[in-house]
């Protein structure tokens, strides 16, 4: 909560003055109320009081990373993840995945509704769709940190979302 004017201010007798009052929470505030004085140099003069409470979305994954290690090439390995809604308001929300990444995660579901107080259940997936032989000294070519997925909400800002792992082909003992 803050006011304007900030400074003491004189006033002479029948003068007024108009004061502005702003309450502009960054976070749910529970509902309150506050009495307004005014302070004079004859002691303090209740004016009124103040009520507010400020309804809000908190949302978070309970994941900011996803690793997934190890994934044999042509198969998906997938990991739960809760979307928690901690605030009063529900958010309507939807995922956005680089378009060059689509083939290799995926997240069920891709939109929906997170209630006040609640949290949704995802399911998100790690393809591994091939693997290239590395070259000496080189970076591994099949090992993907994917950080351009956002959680996009109606009341919220964006939640990122970071997927790792790597693609390796099927061990020679697991062949029959």
């Amino acid at each position: 909560v803050s006011w304007e004017p900030e400074a003491y201010q004189l006033l002479r007798p029948r003068e007024q003055m108009p004061v502005t009052i702003t309450f502009s929470p960054m976070a749910p505030v529970p509902a309150f109320r506050q009495p307004l004085v005014a302070r004079t140099a004859a002691g303090d003069v209740p004016m009124t009081h103040i009520v507010g409470k400020c309804h809000a979305t908190e949302i978070r994954l309970s994941e900011h990373a996803v690793v997934f290690n190890n994934v044999v090439v042509k198969s998906t390995a997938s990991r739960t993840v809760h979307l928690h809604n901690f605030g009063d308001l529900g958010s309507k929300f939807r995922f956005e995945i680089p378009a060059s990444v689509k083939d290799i995660v995926r997240i069920t579901p891709m939109e929906g509704y997170v209630n006040a107080m609640n949290d949704e259940i995802l399911t998100v997936s790690f393809h591994a769709p091939r693997v290239v032989d590395a070259k000496r000294g080189r970076s591994d070519p099949n090992s993907y940190f994917i950080d351009g997925i956002k959680c996009v909400l109606d009341t919220y800002h964006p939640v990122p979302l970071t997927v790792t792992g790597r693609a390796i082909k099927q061990p020679t003992e697991n062949v029959k």
